[in-house]
């Protein structure tokens, strides 16, 4: 078997981290067949959004290029103990696409305290369209 690459390890236990924590609270995420630059496809209810995940051990967002789309870009802070990462304390921050690319985007995490996820920013980013009808 090939060894995985250390970022590739980091970056799938994020991605892991952002699937668990968004069933949760009643979002279902899972990786799309091909890779079409998106990290994760996210459906709650009849609302499906596009999910861009960034790993870091650090305070730091490493924003996806300007060329991607999606909708939700998703942060996971993954703290290092004893050089393994430690995944029960990781803090996933989600933001919409528009906040990211946004002059004003600070690339600190601290700085994004009402960005971790909970249940009110899940209703925020998953609204459902009143009007659609099957």
């Amino acid at each position: 078997m090939n060894l995985l690459y250390p970022t590739t390890k980091k970056g799938t236990v994020g991605e892991i981290i952002v699937q668990l924590r968004f069933l949760e609270h009643d979002v279902q995420a899972a990786p799309p067949i091909k890779d079409s630059g998106n990290d994760l496809i996210a459906i709650r209810k009849q609302v499906f959004r596009a999910v861009q995940v960034r790993t870091t051990t650090r305070n730091t967002i490493s924003k996806p290029k300007i060329k991607i789309n999606y909708h939700i870009l998703a942060v996971v802070r993954l703290p290092m103990k004893d050089g393994r990462y430690s995944t029960r304390d990781a803090e996933v921050y989600l933001f919409t696409r528009d906040e990211v690319v946004s002059q004003e985007f600070s690339r600190k995490l601290s700085d994004h305290p009402r960005k971790i996820l909970r249940q009110t920013l899940i209703d925020e980013l998953f609204v459902e369209n009143v009007n659609h009808q099957l």
